[in-house]
């Protein structure tokens, strides 16, 4: 496995910084650390996830390591899911990212999930959130991939923090046409439908490109081919909060008028 500079482990204490801060040890009643699932250790589903593109994946967020992962991920990263199981598996999976790429993750990613893990404890409603982001995976042969991974909570304590995650990756490489890491959170409607509710690409380690819900909103909008004008009515905003909304998200995106602007946000799965 290629030698990072700064280190996995570096990138590991990190992670556990950012969890120490927003979910305290102490918050949960319950580990969850024996929890079974009939579905998972059903031979029949165990035989298709063998044979399916799509890596899944059960995490712990009290114990912090994993406690299922589909045999699948070793057909496609090279990885045993032996080495994400147990006390050490995060801090593996970590390690088979570019360093980059880890860094993006541990100081930008992750603590922004936990906030939002820590901000919906009130309204219980954290399992309506789906995380999505992309990043490249070192794979055991040294080859290099772009993986999607999505997130979303499947099981809270009674404080309605976290306690399993699921987690569903996929090798993206073949349809990845830059270099740019994505972030998106979504949130699910009464309607079962996800809408964006915050987006980000990193670009490279230094700059990060984000766009606010209100910023989303809009831009979903004059995709549709809705005027400035059509846009403020249905928010309830005048044109010229309009106009410094997309004036600021051309600035954001270094783009030079609204078409790139809407298909910059396609490309990067910030609005549909």
């Amino acid at each position: 496995m290629r030698k990072f500079k700064n280190g996995s482990a570096n990138f590991y204490t990190i992670f556990l910084d950012s969890v120490e801060k927003i979910i305290p040890e102490y918050c949960h009643k319950d580990s969850s650390n024996d929890k079974k699932f009939a579905l998972l250790e059903n031979e029949q589903f165990q035989g298709l996830l063998r044979h399916s593109p799509a890596i899944i994946g059960i995490y712990n967020n009290v114990q912090n390591n994993y406690i299922f992962m589909s045999d699948n991920i070793e057909t496609i990263t090279g990885h045993s899911p032996e080495h994400y199981m147990g006390p050490k598996g995060m801090e593996y999976a970590i390690s088979t990212l570019p360093s980059e790429h880890a860094a993006i993750y541990t100081q930008q990613i992750f603590p922004t999930i936990f906030q939002y893990f820590q901000s919906q404890v009130a309204c219980k409603d954290i399992k309506r959130f789906r995380f999505t982001g992309t990043f490249q995976l070192i794979r055991k042969d040294g080859s290099v991939i772009w993986c999607m991974q999505q997130l979303n909570v499947i099981e809270t304590d009674d404080q309605e923090l976290p306690l399993l995650t699921m987690l569903i990756m996929s090798d993206i490489t073949c349809v990845k046409k830059d270099n740019a890491v994505d972030f998106v959170v979504a949130r699910r409607n009464d309607q079962d439908l996800f809408q964006n509710v915050y987006a980000a690409t990193f670009p490279s380690p230094n700059k990060t490109i984000s766009f606010t819900k209100r910023e989303l909103e809009i831009l979903q909008l004059l995709s549709k081919g809705k005027s400035s004008y059509d846009v403020a009515a249905l928010l309830s905003i005048s044109e010229h909060t309009v106009f410094n909304h997309r004036k600021n998200m051309l600035e954001k995106s270094e783009k030079k008028n609204t078409a790139e602007l809407i298909s910059f946000a396609i490309n990067r799965g910030f609005i549909q």
